[in-house]
Formats: structure tokens, sequence, C-alpha cells
């Protein structure tokens, strides 16, 4: 069985929601798969994963309707590893996408009042061309400040807010399901920033680990007893090295009236410990 076919069995047993999920239901959102991935404590801020993509995959993951939102398992395994120190290059392709790809059909929509609801003709919930402006208006903002670690995350954030805005204030089937494509596609592009064949990933034996719990929950545990159980084979066979050590070594044999004193041996030199003490 190929590692890709174990991940499709393992997105089986994986629903994303919003928040942060639970390991017990199968419940998870995409930053917590992928700490469960990587072998990581149930969080939706894994050590693995860059600030950039968290801050864009959250808000993408809580935003999305929940058919929409099973996409994004498959990025997953992708963002274990990105925590590479290219943040900076992903935030400057956010930059341009949005600037040349998506704003002016943003802009344009807004103008013609076509696929994005008034105020009139949204639900209460719903975006509107009032709080996609707002949103636009930010992002623009982020996208020109001074480039800093602060920034480039708040520039993911901005953009995935504002396709999601975009996408829920449509008024047609066709022009959201354009924005949702965009976020995706943007997605998937901040995943091939860096050097994405030297990523780690998660290794084939964890995802059978994780296949092989009786629950999502369990497999923390699994993490833990593999490696106690390495620990313990290092420590015994450091131990055997030294006992085998021990035995082929001969002992000089000093009595007690002819031992030097202070320290030295007979010849007056400082005397050395030995590499292995004897038991």
């Amino acid at each position: 069985m190929t590692t890709d076919l174990e991940l499709h069995h393992l997105y089986d047993r994986v629903r994303l929601v919003r928040g942060k999920g639970n390991r017990r239901s199968g419940g998870l959102c995409v930053m917590t798969f992928v700490a469960l991935l990587a072998g990581e404590r149930h969080s939706d801020a894994p050590a693995t994963a860059s600030l950039v993509v968290r801050a864009f995959a959250v808000s993408l993951n809580d935003a999305m309707p929940d058919a929409e939102r099973q996409r994004l398992k498959v990025f997953a395994p992708r963002i274990v590893g990105t925590a590479d120190g290219f943040d900076a290059g992903r935030a400057g392709m956010v930059r341009r996408v949005m600037q040349q790809e998506v704003l002016p059909r943003i802009c344009g929509d807004l103008q013609a009042h076509v696929p994005l609801s008034s105020a009139q003709h949204s639900s209460r919930d719903a975006p509107t061309s009032h709080a996609v402006k707002e949103l636009l208006r930010g992002f623009t903002a982020a996208a020109a400040a001074e480039d800093t670690p602060r920034n480039q995350r708040e520039v993911a954030l901005l953009a995935s807010r504002l396709l999601s805005a975009c996408a829920e204030a449509a008024t047609t089937s066709a022009a959201r399901a354009w924005y949702w494509a965009q976020a995706i596609n943007l997605l998937d592009r901040l995943c091939d920033v860096g050097v994405p064949h030297l990523r780690p990933g998660p290794a084939r034996a964890d995802i059978e680990r994780l296949l092989g719990a009786e629950s999502l929950a369990g497999a923390r545990a699994g993490y833990v007893r593999v490696a106690l159980q390495r620990l313990r084979h290092a420590l015994a066979a450091v131990s055997s090295v030294a006992m085998a050590g021990a035995a082929t070594s001969k002992p000089m044999a000093i009595s007690i009236a002819s031992a030097p004193p202070s320290g030295r041996d007979a010849t007056g030199s400082k005397s050395v410990a030995p590499l292995v003490p004897e038991a």
C-alpha cells in the first residue's frame, strides 16, 4: 500500500470542523490535523507549520462551508515542515497573486454589484459589499506596509478573510465557486514556496500508526510509547557495550602497602581515572 493511498484512508477518518476540534471525535481543523501528522500535541499552532500558512489556513478553515472545508485535508501533510524560514517569500507571493489576479475581479464585482450582495439583499449574517470594501482597504494597507514577520502574517490573514467574505457575499454559485477556488489555489501556492522536497513530512510509519490506532486520541500515546521503546533500546545497547568493555579489561592489582600516595602511580606521575569505572 502506497503512502498516498494510506493518507486517503486517513482522510476518511478525519472530518474538518470549525475551531480546533477534538481527536476523540475525529473532528479536527486543518492545523490540528497537521499537528497530528507531525506527532505534536493537539494544537492549531503546531511548531512544524509556517506562521504565514497557519494565518491563512486557520481563517479559511473556519470561514468555509462544511463541504468546501473538506477540500483542505490534502494540504495537511504538505504543511508539515513549512516552518522553514521562507515566510517572507510566502507573504510576497500572497501580495502579488492578490494584486494581479484577485483584486481586479473584486473591484469589478463591486462596481457591477453583480456577484456581491448589497446590504438590502443580504441575509443578516452574510458579509455585504460594505464589509468586503472594509477588508479590501485593510488588505491594501497591509500589503503596502513595511515587510515584517507580523506584517507577513497580517497580509496572509487579510487575504484569507477577503476571499472568504467575497465568497460568502456572492449571489451566484459561479462567483462563489470562483472565490473559494482562488482561496484553495492560494493555499496550494503557499505550500509550494520554499523547498518542499526537503521537508520531513509525515513518515509512512507514523501514518500506519495513526491508521492502526483505535482512535485519533490514542495516536499521541502511540508516539510516546514508540519513543520510550527506542530510548530503552538505546540505553540497553550502551549498557551492554559498557559491560563488555569492563569484562575484557584487566584491572591492575595494587596492594595497600605498595600503593603510591597522593593519587600518583609508582613512577610519581599523576594517575588517570579509567574510562569505564568499575561497578
